[in-house]
């Protein structure tokens, strides 16, 4: 919205904040699985069948267990993409349900957002504007 109301007479501004919200989203994305990846258990979740949804996407259960207890979580899957039967899980040991699911094309969605908002807002080109 804030793109829309950009002045003529500041070419850069708009650069600049596109910029500043790839870079944020970037870091919204990478943070906290790079916390949750480095300090958080890292357990082996067992995945269940996949099954259609009702709007054609393809889904699966989990399972893991952490601390004689289990826990179950969902995700959705592409068309196309691998079928796991077994998924890495960075658990927070204070609270067990909470969990991220490494998944390698969210972290690598991350790292090009946050490039590319480098990149944007290191060039003197005006991309936006």
């Amino acid at each position: 919205v804030e793109l829309l109301r950009v002045q003529s007479t500041q070419p850069d501004w708009a650069n600049d904040l596109c910029a500043i919200i790839l870079k944020l989203v970037g870091i919204g994305i990478l943070l906290p699985r790079i916390v949750a990846y480095l300090r958080w258990e890292s357990v082996t979740a067992n995945v269940g069948l996949y099954r259609n949804d009702w709007d054609g996407d393809i889904s699966a259960s989990y399972s893991y267990e952490f601390d004689n207890q289990i826990y179950r979580g969902n995700f959705r899957s592409l068309n196309g993409s691998p079928r796991y039967s077994r998924l890495q899980v960075s658990v927070n040991p204070s609270a067990p349900s909470v969990r991220y699911a490494v998944f390698w094309n969210v972290w690598i969605c991350g790292a090009v957002m946050l490039g590319f908002g480098v990149f944007v807002l290191m060039r003197d080109q005006n991309f936006f504007g």
